[in-house]
């Protein structure tokens, strides 16, 4: 398995070798100002000790020197032409050393000469564009993508300087898919044509990078602008008596187009209850109600999310306490009953003679012990009838006594 080293630029591979001439007092190279990865040829020997380098970021750049003495030297630069597997020449000069840039991919020779006693020749092999990657959208649709990639590195071509033999090196590449901002890719490493069946719901930057046997690296990316939507709300809140008033927050992503549907599991077909974005709604008969959204997007995709929890709205209640002491402390002062999710709801008092001293249509509300606009009622036995109709259809009557004590 390859690094991860990830690289922009062009890719060249050079072959150098030293061979003939005559080399006296000092030594001759071929050199690069950029950094290199190194191996030698497939071919090497004492007599051809030579080395690859592999250049992946920068261009061709080649600089040929002879070390020892400080003098001129002519230096004859010759590119090799596949056709007649010869050597044409191209340049000419002198100097102290000689640098040709901006090579075009292929093989390069330089001879140095100076006076009788130095004649020296170097080639050099240059392999451009060894790997390329290229990659696309091949298919869109409503809860699928399809990415599709092209990956391509050549093997390393070349011939021995003398024999003119025929050379190779064979290259392979390792690719990886990622995203940006992360989305899931299935096989992104195996598989350059991957389908996921879970498209990111944002706008995505699709990469595709490969990299060869000799660390370099090429890199291509695409755009996806997502069509999918996602529905998603909360409800608040989750229960409480009837009637029930819930607000939803909807959360859904890529939406333009909403349809609640507020009831029981099955009872999600047909016209939907609300489409607005977020709706408040009040739930009136007490039991559980599954909510459900389908969000739509521009482009026709749908979703579809029913909340987990049940809204739950409580069924009805109406007790009726059995002690009363309105004397000030706090305690029982008021003769009122426990009850929740009523819809009708009425209660009376009478005092021993049947005469209705109190009356009160609000279960939240009571009886404090006062009659006629604040006077405190006597103490002894006073009678009740109490009525109720739950939400849920139940219906409610108590009728008793109750005692007012009042503190000494």
């Amino acid at each position: 398995m390859l690094g991860n080293r990830f690289r922009n630029g062009s890719v060249f591979a050079l072959i150098f070798m030293l061979f003939g001439g005559i080399l006296t007092n000092g030594y001759a190279q071929i050199d690069t100002p950029y950094p290199v990865n190194t191996m030698p040829a497939p071919y090497s020997s004492d007599i051809y000790p030579d080395t690859i380098f592999v250049f992946c970021d920068y261009p061709l750049e080649l600089t040929a020197s002879f070390n020892g003495n400080s003098r001129l030297y002519n230096f004859e630069w010759s590119n090799f032409n596949t056709s007649t597997l010869s050597y044409d020449v191209f340049l000419v000069e002198n100097g102290e050393t000689s640098t040709v840039r901006d090579l075009d991919p292929g093989g390069y020779r330089v001879r140095i000469t100076a006076g009788e006693d130095i004649d020296t020749v170097f080639s050099v092999w240059a392999f451009g564009n060894t790997v390329h990657a290229e990659n696309s959208i091949g298919h869109v649709s409503c809860g699928e993508l399809a990415l599709t990639g092209e990956v391509e590195c050549k093997d390393l071509v070349f011939y021995h300087p003398e024999t003119k033999e025929e050379h190779s090196i064979e290259n392979d590449y390792f690719f990886e898919w990622t995203a940006s901002p992360y989305a899931a890719i299935p096989y992104p490493s195996e598989d350059l044509n991957p389908v996921t069946h879970d498209p990111p719901y944002e706008d995505t930057w699709f990469y595709l990078t490969s990299e060869d046997n000799f660390g370099c690296t090429a890199s291509d990316s695409v755009f996806y602008e997502t069509i999918e939507v996602k529905a998603d709300f909360v409800p608040d809140p989750i229960e409480g008596p009837a009637p029930l008033e819930v607000s939803f927050t909807n959360k859904s992503i890529n939406a333009a187009e909403y349809q609640w549907f507020f009831g029981e599991p099955d009872g999600f077909q047909g016209v939907p209850d609300e489409t607005s974005f977020e709706p408040v709604h009040t739930f009136k008969a007490p039991r559980e109600y599954y909510v459900r959204l389908k969000a739509f997007s521009e482009a026709g995709c749908e979703d579809e999310f029913t909340y987990p929890d049940p809204v739950y709205v409580h069924y009805s209640k109406l007790e009726v306490p059995n002690v009363f002491t309105p004397d000030g402390d706090g305690i029982n002062d008021v003769f009122k009953v426990d009850s929740r999710s009523l819809r009708e709801f009425r209660g009376s008092i009478y005092n021993r003679n049947g005469k209705k001293v109190f009356e009160w249509t609000d279960p939240e509300e009571g009886w404090d012990g006062t009659v006629n606009r604040g006077k405190k009622a006597s103490p002894g036995v006073y009678f009740y009838i109490i009525r109720g109709r739950g939400w849920d259809g139940v219906e409610y009557e108590y009728t008793g006594s109750l005692h007012l004590y009042r503190g000494g």
